[in-house]
């Protein structure tokens, strides 16, 4: 008897979880379908990661490689950026 209520118990969560998943993937797919419809969905990408670490980080890197600085929770004046003659 209870091998039979554990194992409903697991296939009734494993039942949940596939719904879950399902309602997660239309979610994305709609997000895509929605993206690669605009003039340029074809450039669009989905980070694989959280996005401070993949984006922000990244980005900051760049710019201090560079000898520029990124400051936060400051307001922002101007963006000064030197004129870069074409080669």
């Amino acid at each position: 008897m209870c091998i039979h209520v554990l194992l409903t118990s697991i296939s009734s969560f494993a039942h949940e979880y596939k719904l879950r998943l399902r309602r997660y993937m239309a979610v994305i797919l709609t997000a895509m379908n929605r993206f690669i419809n605009e003039t340029h969905g074809s450039r669009t990408a989905f980070l694989d990661g959280n996005q401070p670490a993949r984006l922000c980080a990244p980005m900051v890197e760049h710019v201090a490689a560079r000898g520029g600085e990124v400051r936060t929770g400051a307001a922002l004046r101007q963006i000064l950026v030197d004129e870069v003659k074409p080669a």
